[in-house]
């Protein structure tokens, strides 16, 4: 049998990546900034049989993409098999349900720009979520104010800061894992038996302040979109 050889690309609020994918196995990924420019998707050239799309930023289409890939296939939230999904939840978040959903209750974490809370019940419909300031936005509103320093969020942070920048760090780190843990804690309530899955840039830099706060049997998956993307060729046909 041959393997179809497709071409995964997910524009996020700040990002721009690509996944490369043999059959269903992923075989490489890339990410760039959004502000370098559309065309940095050029370097990605290679035998693709298909190219699909999601974006969460309504100016970024297909259209962009056509001068490399002219029948680029674009994923819309109508194309996920999930339920009661509203009309303006974010694609990455659908897909990134979708990507990793095992017919259990799944609570998905995602740790991009904005900080992300999404679950799903045991028969697919969505029970809800939330969103929060990402951890890097948080660090630069806090610069931007002029009076508070810049920081490395991959820092250790203790919870009590002795300077300025530890708690410019603990506030974001430890406030976003407190955040997280009462969101879990209400989740495990709610279905004791199921799931919930970590993603997202800064995923990594929280672990241990999740761990720290009582969370845990959160799996680790640092492709979920790509995940619910290759689902998704496997279950339908988007156009």
């Amino acid at each position: 049998m041959v393997e179809v050889s497709r071409l995964a690309i997910a524009v996020g609020n700040s990002s721009v990546r690509g996944a490369f994918f043999a059959g269903d196995r992923l075989v490489r990924t890339w990410r760039f900034p959004r502000d370098q420019g559309l065309a940095s998707v050029a370097t990605w050239q290679g035998p693709w049989a298909e190219v699909w799309l999601a974006s969460v930023v309504p100016t970024v289409t297909a259209i962009d993409f056509a001068p490399w890939w002219p029948h680029i296939r674009t994923v819309t939230l109508p194309d996920i098999p999930l339920r009661n999904l509203y009309p303006t939840l974010g694609i990455d978040r659908a897909l990134a349900l979708w990507g990793t959903w095992r017919r259990r209750p799944l609570l998905v974490v995602d740790g991009g720009t904005a900080l992300t809370l999404t679950g799903v019940d045991g028969d697919g419909t969505l029970v809800g979520g939330a969103i929060l300031p990402g951890l890097h936005r948080q660090a630069q509103t806090l610069a931007a104010m002029g009076t508070l320093p810049p920081v490395d969020l991959t820092a250790e942070t203790p919870r009590w800061a002795q300077n300025t920048p530890a708690a410019v760090r603990s506030g974001i780190l430890w406030g976003a894992a407190g955040a997280i843990a009462g969101f879990v804690q209400d989740w495990r309530q709610r279905f004791p038996d199921g799931d919930g899955v970590l993603t997202g840039g800064t995923g990594t830099s929280l672990q241990p302040y999740l761990r720290a706060s009582g969370v845990h049997g959160l799996r680790w998956e640092p492709h979920a979109i790509f995940l619910g993307m290759e689902r998704l060729w496997r279950t339908c046909s988007c156009r």
